[in-house]
């Protein structure tokens, strides 16, 4: 019994261990690591106070208009797909739809990048831009799994 135990022991300890080792060798997303945006685009970028709170006002700012694109998006989307499939009128002109939505979309967050890396010294806006702009047709308008960049 005492074996047993030991065993069992043993294995928890071993399964614990191996959980916390995989979970710090994950690779991180560079543009939506843990924790705030704003606070990870200040340390990133060694911006002083006066740029994180322009920074974090920008981040404000635009959160509303994300979250506004992103729902038409999803509402669209929606829409599509509650279509018959034989109404291909329809179903071109809701296609259409979202696809229009998406570039106004695209255009404002790289606006909004734009504006962000303006507040940086022109060194570091260059670096966040050649970082983030590459990721920016890839963010999910999905609410459930929205996030950075004003998401």
């Amino acid at each position: 019994m005492k074996r047993l135990a030991l065993l069992l022991v043993v294995a928890i300890a071993s399964a614990a261990v191996t959980y916390f080792l995989v979970g710090l060798r994950q690779p991180r997303d560079p543009i939506r690591p843990s924790g705030s945006d704003v606070g990870w685009i200040c340390a990133e970028f060694k911006l002083d106070a006066g740029q994180c709170a322009a920074m974090r006002k920008l981040h404000e700012e635009y959160s509303a208009q994300c979250a506004q694109h992103c729902a038409d998006i999803v509402a669209a989307t929606s829409r599509l797909g509650g279509l018959a499939p034989d109404a291909t009128t329809e179903r071109a002109a809701a296609t259409a739809r979202i696809a229009e939505l998406e570039t106004v979309c695209n255009e404002a967050t790289r606006a909004h990048v734009r504006r962000v890396a303006a507040v940086m010294p022109a060194s570091e806006g260059e670096r966040f831009i050649r970082l983030v702009e590459p990721h920016l047709a890839q963010l999910p308008h999905d609410p459930a799994v929205r996030g950075g960049l004003g998401r």
